[in-house]
C-alpha cells in the first residue's frame, strides 16, 4: 500500500469513526448519564454545600432553601438578585438543627441574634431569619415549592454538556457551576441534546428518586455576581442571552441554563448514582400548576 493510499485510508477511518460517534451519542449508546454532583443551599442567595446524598421529599430537597431573610419592613424575601453581598456567604445545615453562616471575612455564626445582626450590617438594610415552614413566612414562599424559599420550583437539574458548550462559546469566562446553583449537576451522555431535551422527560435519579423537567429554568444578574474565588462577569449573562435564549411559558423570552423539575417520586439520590432519561406524558403537578398560573397573569 502506497503512502497516499494509507492517508485516504486514515482519513476515511477517522470521518466513519466520527460519524459512528455521533449517531451513537444521538440515540444514547454511549456512557449512561449518572449523577455528578449534588447541592443544597440551606439559606436563600447565599452560597451552598456540596453533599454526597441528598433526601428528595414530596415537594422539596430537605434542607435546601429551608431558611431566608425578609425586611423587617416590607416583609420582602431578600434576594442576591438586589442585594449581591449574601452571595459572599456560605451556608450549613447544623447536624442537629439550625445553620451555620461563614461570612465575608471567614466568621462562621449560627446564634439566630447575631446571625440577623451581621447579615443587617452587610446588606445595609434590616432583616429577620425566616423558616420555610414559620407561618410568617407563607406569603414568601415558592409557588412551586410551597415548602421552600426557593424562587420557583422544588428541584432544579443542570447538564455538563451545556456547561461544557458555554465554555466554548465563550472560554473567557469560568462556568463555574456554583454560578448556576443547580441541585443535582448530571454527566449526561447526549451532547447533541443537553438539559433542553428533558423537559416533559421524568429523570430517573439513582434507584428512588424520580423528578419531571417542567421548562427550562431562565437566569438573571445572580449568575454575574461575585461569590468566593468567582469574579463579577457580566459577560455570563450575556453570552447566555446570545447562545441560549429560549421562550418560556410563563417568562417569556430569556437566557436559559437547566430546567426546573418536580418531584415525581421522593428518595435519596446519591453522588456517582446513574441517571436514565425516560420520555413520558405530560405531569400536571404543583410546579406545572404555578406555571399556568404565573402564565394566566400575562394574558
Amino acid at each position: 500500500m502506497s503512502d497516499r493510499t494509507l492517508t485516504v485510508y486514515i482519513k476515511m477511518s477517522v470521518m466513519v469513526l466520527a460519524r459512528l460517534t455521533t449517531k451513537c451519542a444521538h440515540y444514547g449508546y454511549m456512557t449512561q448519564p449518572a449523577v455528578r454532583q449534588l447541592w443544597r443551599y440551606p439559606v436563600k442567595s447565599m452560597g451552598g454545600e456540596e453533599a454526597a446524598e441528598l433526601t428528595v421529599g414530596p415537594g422539596n430537597v430537605d434542607g435546601d432553601r429551608a431558611y431566608g431573610f425578609v425586611e423587617t419592613d416590607t416583609g420582602r424575601l431578600v434576594s442576591a438578585k438586589r442585594y449581591g453581598a449574601l452571595l459572599q456567604c456560605r451556608a450549613r445545615l447544623l447536624p442537629a438543627a439550625g445553620v451555620e453562616v461563614t461570612f465575608p471575612d471567614g466568621t462562621t455564626v449560627d446564634d439566630i441574634d447575631e446571625l440577623t445582626r451581621r447579615v443587617s450590617a452587610l446588606i445595609g438594610h434590616d432583616v429577620r431569619l425566616v423558616n420555610a415552614d414559620d407561618p410568617d413566612a407563607a406569603d414568601v414562599v415558592a409557588w412551586g415549592a410551597p415548602e421552600t424559599l426557593a424562587d420557583f420550583a422544588p428541584l432544579h437539574l443542570l447538564a455538563v454538556t451545556d456547561l461544557d458548550r458555554l465554555a466554548d462559546e465563550h472560554p473567557e469566562s469560568e462556568w463555574d457551576v456554583r454560578r448556576f446553583r443547580p441541585n443535582v449537576l448530571i454527566d449526561d451522555a447526549n451532547p447533541l441534546v443537553g438539559g433542553d431535551g428533558w423537559i416533559g422527560c421524568d429523570l430517573h435519579l439513582g434507584a428512588e428518586v424520580v423528578a419531571h423537567a417542567v421548562i427550562l429554568t431562565p437566569r438573571c444578574v445572580m449568575t454575574t455576581r461575585p461569590q468566593g474565588q468567582l469574579r463579577r462577569d457580566r459577560d455570563i449573562l450575556r453570552t447566555l442571552a446570545r447562545a441560549r435564549s429560549r421562550v418560556v411559558r410563563a417568562f417569556g423570552n430569556s437566557p436559559c441554563l437547566g430546567c426546573y423539575a418536580e418531584v415525581v417520586h421522593p428518595g435519596v439520590v446519591r453522588r456517582g448514582d446513574p441517571v436514565r432519561i425516560e420520555r413520558v406524558d405530560p405531569r400536571h403537578g404543583v410546579l406545572a400548576k404555578a406555571v399556568d398560573a404565573v402564565a394566566a397573569t400575562q394574558n
